[in-house]
């Protein structure tokens, strides 16, 4: 097998330098730009790690936070129920009573109206007026007709 001869080339050695000091800057600033590049690509991978990281754990808080509001939502419908089923309990009694015994005045205004959220509501009920009961979040007095 033939060894290849050593390049000779037929232009002069100061053109040549020349040219091939010129390749070598071009490839330096090629390669450190690439360099460069790399570096803030991985910055970015971390600094985006990191922010998904942070992402998650304020997911976890919130996921928390729901199953709370859940629960509490729960407890306020079981605890609607029960006031609703003492309303119809009480409603019930047509003795001319209310629950603490007193005899409740008679109003047109005494039946049930549905209200949005589906909530049995009375509306402007005297039927508890006789008894001292809170009615549209004030307390009445007993014997007071507003």
């Amino acid at each position: 097998m033939e060894v290849p001869d050593e390049k000779t080339y037929s232009s002069p050695q100061r053109k040549l330098v020349k040219f091939f000091e010129r390749s070598r800057n071009q490839w330096k600033t090629k390669a450190g730009a690439a360099k460069s590049g790399l570096k803030r690509l991985g910055a970015r991978v971390r600094r985006l790690e990191r922010k998904k990281a942070d992402s998650q754990q304020h997911v976890a808080a919130l996921q928390a936070q729901v199953a709370e509001w859940q629960a509490k939502y729960a407890q306020t419908v079981r605890e609607l129920e029960e006031l609703k089923k003492n309303i119809r309990t009480s409603a019930g009694n047509r003795n001319g009573e209310c629950a603490g015994g007193r005899a409740r005045p008679a109003s047109p205004l005494s039946r049930p109206s549905r209200v949005a959220d589906g909530v049995l509501r009375r509306v402007r009920s005297h039927e508890f007026a006789g008894c001292g009961a809170r009615v549209g979040g004030v307390a009445r007095m007993p014997g007071r007709r507003d």
